[in-house]
């Protein structure tokens, strides 16, 4: 995740190297699930890079004053990353990480909701489990 991260950051920098990642994770996710896979993880990756993208262009405005850069609006449009996470999730189980994730992308009910079963799931005394439980405070 930390790499899909750092990736986008660079990538939202210059539009070409955007133009590159970002249709590489999706198109990869595209792939799985007409190839028949039964595998979550390029559908989270692809889930995550998107809000990271999201996330950057709403950093880049913060950082600059300036509205976020026209072309990266324009590609994502309306794309969100939580319909891939719901189908991961669905794919992958109760994964403790993936609801974690699932509950940065939603508000209110929804993401209490996903909260909650991270919680459950995380291994008791994981860092997952421990930020989680910190939260709830």
């Amino acid at each position: 995740m930390e790499n899909l991260r750092r990736a986008t950051i660079y990538a939202s920098q210059d539009r070409s190297v955007a133009f590159e990642l970002q249709p590489a994770i999706v198109g990869r996710a595209v792939t799985a699930q007409a190839s028949g896979s039964r595998d979550p993880l390029p559908l989270f990756d692809a889930a995550y890079a998107i809000e990271a993208f999201r996330q950057a262009a709403t950093l880049h405005r913060w950082v600059t004053n300036r509205p976020r850069e026209e072309w990266l609006s324009r590609e994502l449009g309306d794309l969100t990353g939580y319909p891939p996470m719901q189908r991961a999730i669905a794919l992958g189980g109760n994964r403790a990480e993936m609801e974690f994730a699932a509950s940065l992308m939603r508000q209110g009910a929804s993401a209490a909701e996903h909260r909650r079963r991270a919680l459950a799931a995380a291994t008791p005394g994981s860092l997952l489990a421990k930020n989680l439980e910190a939260s709830e405070r």
